[in-house]
């Protein structure tokens, strides 16, 4: 990881039900830097959220959260990260309690 690097990805791919919805991303992202992910519907942003928060595991390729493989980071590295879905995600199975964890 480079320095200042917080977010890296590497020919990041993601299919799902046979649709290719990530293709091929690289990109950095530097500490300081604000960026903003524009698309229509569909385009696949939240699906993009959803690998780097480490919520789907990618297809192909990587991607690094904080130096971190984002499927497999540690609790104190999530604890970094906020993160507002635009609808809640809310499991019926875990308690409210459990959210919060």
């Amino acid at each position: 990881m480079a320095s200042g690097q917080i977010l890296e990805a590497n020919g990041l791919t993601k299919t799902i039900g046979g649709h290719r919805i990530l293709k091929g991303l690289d990109f950095n992202v530097y500490r300081g830097q604000v960026i903003g992910l524009l698309g229509k519907n569909g385009a696949g942003k939240s699906t993009l959220m959803d690998v780097l928060l480490g919520f789907a595991i990618p297809t192909g390729g990587s991607c690094r959260v904080f130096g971190e493989d984002s499927a497999r980071m540690r609790a104190s590295t999530k604890a970094r990260i906020g993160f507002v879905p635009q609808s809640d995600e809310l499991m019926g199975l875990m308690t409210g309690a459990q959210h919060l964890a």
